[in-house]
């Protein structure tokens, strides 16, 4: 029963944060046109575009752990036992962690992604994710030149994981 139910939040997680993934790199290609030739002349940068979009829209933008031990956060305490809400997609932003962190530049240098967490709880499809979005940009850009938003995204309410409910794009081609 664990393995069955295991396998099913894979599926669920997988599918959901690649759709919001390639979503997302769409909708920074529609804001950023120019970006459309680049990668076109230039797949090599796809998988750059892909984790600068990981990192300036992250797809899960926060997750829930329990503090195993008293500690001290940003001068707050938090006892053993707390849930703790981090918010991965406030850290993507943070000018600790990126220079000129609101300004989306895929020629920036990177530091490592936490955009799919760290340590133990890495996220374990990382691999595979980064891989789809850019088999699915190599694919569609040669046949696109243009892309547009056609209106605004309706946007999840979930506090975890953020995408569009729905978003309608017209491709040029």
């Amino acid at each position: 029963a664990e393995l069955v139910s295991f396998f099913l939040l894979l599926v669920v997680a997988g599918y959901e944060t690649t759709t919001h993934l390639l979503t997302h790199a769409l909708c920074m290609l529609a804001k950023h046109p120019e970006l459309i030739a680049r990668l076109r002349a230039e797949p090599a940068v796809i998988p750059a575009f892909v984790d600068e979009v990981l990192r300036y829209e992250p797809v899960a933008h926060g997750t829930l752990r329990l503090a195993l031990a008293d500690s001290v956060v940003g001068g707050v305490k938090i006892p053993a036992g707390s849930p703790v809400m981090l918010l991965l997609g406030s850290a993507c932003r943070d000018e600790q962690y990126a220079e000129n962190p609101d300004r989306f530049d895929i020629d920036r240098r990177q530091h490592g992604s936490i955009s799919f967490g760290h340590g133990v709880h890495f996220c374990l499809g990382a691999a595979l994710a980064r891989a789809e979005a850019r088999i699915a940009l190599e694919e569609l850009l040669p046949h696109v030149r243009g892309i547009r938003l056609a209106g605004e995204p309706t946007w999840n309410l979930s506090l975890t994981v953020r995408g569009p409910l729905a978003c309608t794009m017209e491709f040029e081609r």
